[in-house]
């Protein structure tokens, strides 16, 4: 599996290739995203007994998934639209 981040008009896909994955603004983020808006850990994405799944990282964090608020442990499906801040993500 993979996401491809899109900022503007530019995309960069990584492979989803650990079991947690996170995502933020900070340097040492396994997705680093250069977004304002973005927390230093925003978001983590797992993977766990076939299945992906996302959450907050930080309680202060908003993730949508498919334009409405994720809840805790929300699956993920290839074709689903991740937005963290003003970024948005494919996941694939």
């Amino acid at each position: 599996m993979k996401l491809v981040v899109t900022n503007g008009t530019s995309s960069t896909e990584y492979p989803l290739l650990k079991h947690t994955v996170t995502l933020g603004s900070a340097p040492d983020a396994d997705i680093q995203l250069p977004d304002p808006a973005v927390l230093p850990r925003h978001a983590v994405i797992w993977h766990s007994r076939g299945m992906y799944a996302i959450g907050t990282w930080d309680s202060q964090g908003e993730v949508l998934v498919n334009d409405k608020p994720a809840i805790p442990g929300q699956p993920l499906w290839p074709g689903d639209k991740i937005t963290l801040g003003q970024t948005h993500l494919l996941f694939l």
